[in-house]
């Protein structure tokens, strides 16, 4: 099997933590040559369905877009 050596672009790291069942994670980005804040949120109050979310601020922050939502559940 041949490797694909195209380029690829690695996303900006993200900082942050989980407090209990709740992490946040977020970094300073370039979206379609705007920039943006970027959120990602764990969340794992039930543990057999964690939820994922992305959101982006256009603002610093002072509000958030939610445009990505994953729920997780067991296969089977």
């Amino acid at each position: 099997m041949e490797l694909d050596s195209t380029p690829g672009k690695l996303d900006v790291p993200v900082e942050g933590a989980f407090d209990g069942t709740h992490g946040t994670f977020e970094c300073d980005d370039v979206i379609g040559g705007r920039d943006v804040r970027v959120r990602f949120e764990w969340r794992s109050d039930d543990p057999r369905a964690p939820e994922w979310r992305q959101s982006f601020s256009d603002d610093g922050g002072s509000s958030w877009s939610t445009n990505w939502i994953m729920r997780l559940t067991p296969a089977g």
